[in-house]
């Protein structure tokens, strides 16, 4: 069995709102999804906060987050399948965060096909944002065990 995490790259972006946030669309042309106090999810209608009454809490960006899913696949291949792991199971992964926006050298006009890589404008290597590896580690919680 093989495992994949989706989707394999994640693109949030950040807001200025401390307390209102949404999940990125999981689907090509989706609104993304807000939680609900309850739990529920519901689709995104509004993607700054409301009038507070306070010029400096209000109007403000929500922040984006993206849902990551872990998928299990025959080793033979095929579509994938939501994974269904056992409880007590731990899934652990890398990630790496890197912002070159500011740091990389960008055409006058847009290129005929996607560029093949980046390229770093010379003395602006300082301006890379980079995480280098970080590991995540997420365990079910354990179900208690009947007496």
């Amino acid at each position: 069995m093989l495992y994949r995490i989706y989707p394999p790259m994640g693109i949030a972006r950040v807001g200025n709102s401390v307390t209102e946030f949404f999940i990125a669309p999981e689907a090509p042309g989706g609104p993304g999804t807000e939680l609900q106090a309850d739990g529920t999810e519901t689709p995104v209608v509004e993607y700054k906060t409301g009038n507070t009454g306070d010029q400096a809490t209000s109007f403000q960006v929500k922040r984006q987050a993206v849902r990551f899913r872990l998928y299990e696949f025959d080793d033979a291949g095929g579509l994938g399948r939501r994974a269904v792991l056992p409880a007590g199971a731990t899934v652990e992964w890398a990630v790496r965060l890197v912002n070159k926006k500011d740091a990389v050298q960008r055409p006058s006009e847009p290129p005929p096909s996607p560029p093949a890589g980046i390229t770093v404008q010379p003395g602006r290597e300082n301006r890379i944002i980079d995480s280098l590896h970080l590991c995540e580690r997420y365990s079910e919680p354990r179900q208690k065990q009947p007496n």
